[in-house]
């Protein structure tokens, strides 16, 4: 069973934030992840520009399937043809959250 850990860039203008993520955040993620993440897994970014995001694998973010304001991009993540293979293991993570040590015991769990 492979692991999956992705993480989703995108940009609404509906929802309003105090700060806006960019494209170096999801470096800084990609970085993060390589650094604390041993066990084997494979990273992706699910966006709707994948031209910014040149340094990792990318996966088509709908943006047709979104509705302005809301938070629901994640949900893509489970549609066929999505993110993983059937039967694979997905995490999804944040690009803003911050990892201080290793990961490995949280995800190199069989259930």
């Amino acid at each position: 069973m492979a692991l999956t850990v992705a993480c989703f860039y995108w940009v609404d203008p509906a929802r309003p934030r105090q700060y806006q993520l960019t494209p170096q955040d999801v470096r800084v993620w990609d970085s993060m992840m390589a650094r604390h993440l041993h066990v084997p897994h494979r990273r992706v970014c699910v966006t709707h520009r994948p031209a910014l995001i040149d340094f990792m694998e990318t996966v088509p973010l709908d943006m047709a399937k979104h509705v302005p304001g809301l938070c629901t991009v994640k949900l893509q993540a489970h549609k066929p043809g999505g993110i993983a293979k059937e039967g694979d293991r997905v995490a999804l993570m944040d690009i803003d959250c911050g990892v201080s040590g290793s990961l490995d015991v949280l995800f190199a769990r069989d259930e």
